[in-house]
């Protein structure tokens, strides 16, 4: 996920190490679990906030950081906000979703709409949805995946329902079956040729042995 450490610790990138801690303290004292007791949302900012720091207080890591955020820039991409809600990942895959639909499905770069659609669903964004427990928002964004993949390869398909199943949703038992559908229409697709092959085979035996008789 492109995050701009600097714009989420508040201070500009020629900040210094001593600047760097300082803007630390000060958000990490504003948004502490214990100061915003039953804030999943302040929790959420508490660990991007944490990430920030360790990334720009580490040389290795910021140094790997930096020219991340140096060709992401040079290729005039803009940085993502945040994901700090369900509903703000909701919006996140609503958007994808109407990007999506202006595509030609028959020249659309299926691989590219695949990363997209598992950057929406990487480990973190996962983690956020069970952390905050809104079981509503978990199952829109559930059933707009589903829509979604319809136009991917089987496989990419199955790969992203293993990755809904991980989300606390009520639509578990709806992405099992969809998932033994599509594997049950792959290994008809993979083994289609074979039995094609054998039913010729066999036709062939029954012509030539019916041709013996006569």
């Amino acid at each position: 996920m492109a995050v701009d450490y600097y714009q989420i610790l508040q201070i500009a990138p020629s900040a210094d190490l001593s600047e760097i801690k300082a803007a630390y303290r000060k958000l990490a004292h504003r948004f502490h679990p214990d100061k915003n007791p039953h804030s999943k949302e302040s929790d959420a900012h508490f660990e991007l906030i944490k990430e920030a720091y360790e990334t720009l207080s580490n040389p290795i890591k910021k140094e790997k950081y930096l020219q991340e955020r140096w060709l992401y820039k040079a290729n005039h991409q803009q940085f993502e906000q945040p994901v700090h809600t369900p509903q703000y990942l909701l919006k996140e895959v609503l958007q994808a979703s109407e990007n999506i639909s202006r595509l030609d499905v028959y020249r659309m770069n299926k691989e590219g709409v695949r990363d997209e659609l598992l950057l929406l669903l990487a480990e973190e964004r996962v983690s956020l949805l069970n952390n905050f427990g809104e079981i509503s928002v978990n199952d829109a964004i559930v059933l707009e995946f589903i829509q979604l993949i319809s136009v991917l390869p089987v496989n990419d398909r199955l790969r992203i329902y293993d990755k809904l199943l991980q989300i606390n949703t009520n639509h578990k038992a709806y992405i099992i079956q969809k998932k033994e559908d599509l594997s049950s229409h792959l290994f008809w697709d993979n083994w289609k040729p074979a039995f094609i092959i054998l039913i010729v085979v066999l036709l062939c035996i029954l012509i030539w042995g019916t041709s013996l008789k006569y």
